[in-house]
This record gives C-alpha cells, sequence and structure tokens, in this order.
C-alpha cells in the first residue's frame, strides 16, 4: 500500500499538479484505513494498478528534456536489438572483439585472422544470422563514441580519429544520426554524471 502511494506521489511530482486518480488493489481492505485511504484505495480489485484521468494524457510535463528523451529513445532501441541476437551467437563474439579492441577500429580482415577463419567466411556466417561487419562496427561505434564522450577524458576531434573517422564533421553527422543530437549537446546532457577523468572541452559541435 505505502508503495503505490509512493507511486502517486512520482506522478504527481512528474506532472508538477496532482492528477484526478485512484489505487486499485488485489488485497482486501483493511480495517485501519481511513479518510484519504478510503478515498484513494479502492479494495479487492482484479489487479495492481494506478487508474488515471485521461485529462492527464494533455498536460505538459514540466520538467521534460527533449534532447534527454530522444538520447534514452535511442539508447533503449539499441538495447533491445542487442537483447534479441542469439547467445554466443557469432554477431556477439565479434562485436565484444570489436569493442574491446584497443587500435581503433578494426577491419573485417583482423577479426577475421583473430577467429581463425577468412573474411569470406565470416561474412557468410555473419549474413546466415542476419548480420553483416558494417552494421556491427557501428553499432560498436555508436557505443563506443558515447562511453568516450561521458568519461570526457578527450575532446570530440580525438575521439573522431580513435573512432576512426577521416574529420569530426563526418563523426558528428554519424553521431546526429544515432542519438539525434550533437556530440555537444550530448555532453551537456550528460554533466550531471560523474566523469572518469579530467573533462575536456568539445571542439565541436
Amino acid at each position: 500500500m505505502f508503495l503505490m502511494v509512493g507511486l502517486g506521489k512520482v506522478a504527481t511530482s512528474l506532472a508538477g499538479r496532482p492528477c484526478p486518480a485512484r489505487a486499485e488493489m488485489t488485497v482486501v481492505k483493511p480495517n485501519y484505513t481511513h479518510g484519504f485511504l478510503r478515498r484513494l484505495f479502492r479494495f479487492s480489485a482484479p489487479s495492481n494498478q494506478w487508474v488515471f484521468s485521461t485529462a492527464c494524457l494533455g498536460w505538459p510535463l514540466p520538467h521534460a528534456d527533449p534532447i534527454a528523451a530522444r538520447l534514452v529513445g535511442a539508447q533503449c532501441k539499441r538495447f533491445i536489438i542487442a537483447r534479441n541476437l542469439p547467445i554466443e551467437s557469432l554477431s556477439q563474439t565479434i562485436r565484444q572483439l570489436v569493442m574491446h579492441t584497443a587500435e581503433g577500429q578494426p577491419s573485417i580482415e583482423q577479426v577475421a585472422k583473430k577467429l581463425k577463419v577468412s573474411a569470406r567466411t565470416l561474412q557468410r556466417q555473419l549474413a546466415s544470422e542476419g548480420s553483416n561487419f558494417s552494421d556491427i562496427g557501428e553499432q560498436v561505434r555508436c557505443e563506443k563514441a558515447a562511453q568516450l564522450l561521458r568519461a570526457r577524458r578527450q575532446t570530440v576531434s580525438s575521439i573522431a580519429e580513435e573512432l576512426g573517422y577521416a574529420s569530426v564533421a563526418n563523426f558528428s553527422r554519424a553521431f546526429r544520426r544515432w542519438y539525434s543530437s550533437t556530440p555537444s549537446e550530448y555532453i551537456n546532457v550528460t554533466l550531471d554524471e560523474p566523469s572518469h577523468g579530467p573533462a575536456a572541452a568539445p571542439d565541436a559541435p
């Protein structure tokens, strides 16, 4: 019951004002309910849930952050895609190899050599999983870019070079495609997160 009350307070905080609602719980009404608890709760309900008035759906959220929403939405999409990969799949194995390669972005020939197969065989096996080396590399670049920007140890230009981009402009275009924001906007959104080293100012939009 106290958890349900807490969730109601979270909803009020998000909306910036009380929203017409009631809490429904499967438990039988306890003897100690009185006052606002009787008005707020419906007991012996089919499920535990909050039921909000549809009037709340049109309310603007006072703490909404469009940039943060786009970033989180993009991250959720990539997480869902990653979770759909088969366990111990070749795609996942290659992804881990590429992610943990310290010398920039490895080529398919370098990865194939580590796996002791030819590049052609590697491509054929990836195709059988519905994947390809280029897409895996792009996903890893995307994740590495976010990690390096959050760490704030390097400038945007050095991150672009580390990830194998010919210019900062090319990196910025790719980053905007992934996260719907520029590297600088991403850094500003994550400023409240603890950094893992001395901060480096962004040198490009």
